[in-house]
């Protein structure tokens, strides 16, 4: 059970819990007894909720677990468990325990100091795109670690993170590594996890070569990409590794309804981003891929968005205008709402199409 749900096979880790709860943990119970594999069970069980995203559900799991190793001080899995809650209220858009996940460093043993740390820098990048701080202290401890990267030496590793955080920061316009470099090692990346049967990272770096792409711009290999992703998924319901991708995603996801991949799936993981914490409108309702009518751009906004095409960063824009970065990050959100897309790429792309650029 506990290497088909490290590779990330839910259904069949579930059924095996499942199984294992109805003849000895539900029956020891009732007695008082715990056996010792109970609490490690519950706490398998809800990491397999919280990727279905049935927070609650997770949460009682991990809280359960909780309460069987509550005298065992803070074991391994003791601290699974705390970390696991964390989680969940991260999702819920509580940043606040973060710093309790990392007042706790200074008192664990050094084996697993950087486990906690590569938690915490995840964290930061799931609230990432309203917490930008955050997202940047993720990448600064990501981009430091990635040195030691090695292929198959952790297939949930710090490389994949990082990955994430570059796609996030490309919209700071930033001077970062080129994002079409890091497609011949993530399909590197990609022929290990498939060789060792891990799913989970499988899916993931599927997500993160569709997002490459679309950075590209090149939308039918992005659309090939998430369409296989989905296709892995799917089977093991996840939905908490496509949220994680953040709103840059959604586009991708709305392509793969629109060409009906996985139609009743792809709508699912469209509607569990409108959930309580994401403030974001329902998708999959319409039948075509038409957008609602695009709201003209002030001269202002017209002129940054020139000034983006001209490839300005951030700063240089704002130097160009006599602006702070703040109020041209505000100018971006704007065009970014009215285009309705999520990225400068994307912004560019559309303003062609309207004849804007």
């Amino acid at each position: 059970s506990y290497i088909a749900y490290w590779r990330g096979q839910f259904t069949k880790a579930l059924q095996i819990f499942q199984d294992a709860e109805a003849k000895y943990i539900s029956p020891g119970e009732l007695k008082g007894e715990y056996y010792s594999p109970t609490s490690s069970l519950h706490t398998f069980r809800a990491s397999i909720l919280r990727e279905s995203n049935q927070l609650n559900l997770a949460e009682e799991y991990f809280l359960k677990s909780q309460e069987i190793t509550q005298y065992q001080g803070l074991s391994d899995l003791s601290l699974d468990n705390l970390i696991g809650l964390i989680w969940i209220d991260v999702y819920r858009g509580n940043p606040e325990r973060i710093k309790e996940l990392e007042e706790l460093i200074p008192k664990l043993p050094a084996k697993k100091v950087d486990m906690v740390l590569f938690h915490v820098a995840r964290m930061k990048l799931t609230l990432g795109e309203d917490r930008p701080d955050l997202a940047k202290e993720a990448f600064h401890w990501l981009n430091g670690m990635r040195a030691e990267w090695t292929p198959m030496q952790n297939l949930e590793n710090t490389y994949l993170e990082w990955i994430r955080a570059r796609l996030f920061l490309n919209d700071e316009g930033e001077s970062l590594p080129v994002l079409e470099n890091e497609l011949v090692p993530l399909e590197r990346q990609y022929y290990f996890a498939e060789s060792a049967r891990y799913l989970r990272s499988q899916v993931w770096i599927k997500v993160l070569q569709a997002l490459i792409y679309q950075e590209l711009g090149d939308f039918t290999n992005a659309l090939q990409a998430t369409s296989e992703a989905l296709l892995l998924a799917k089977p093991e319901g996840y939905v908490r590794t496509f949220m994680d991708a953040g709103s840059p995603i959604l586009p991708l996801l709305q392509a793969a309804l629109n060409n009906q991949i996985t139609p009743d799936y792809t709508k699912l993981l469209l509607n569990s981003f409108s959930e309580p914490g994401h403030h974001l409108p329902l998708f999959g309702d319409t039948e075509n891929s038409l957008l609602p009518a695009i709201k003209p751009l002030t001269p202002r906004e017209q002129e940054v968005l020139i000034l983006v095409a001209e490839g300005l960063s951030n700063q240089q824009i704002a130097e160009k205008l006599v602006l702070s970065q703040g109020t041209i990050k505000k100018y971006l959100s704007s065009v970014y709402q009215k285009l309705y897309v999520h990225r400068r790429t994307q912004a560019l792309l559309r303003a062609k199409e309207l004849g804007i650029l």
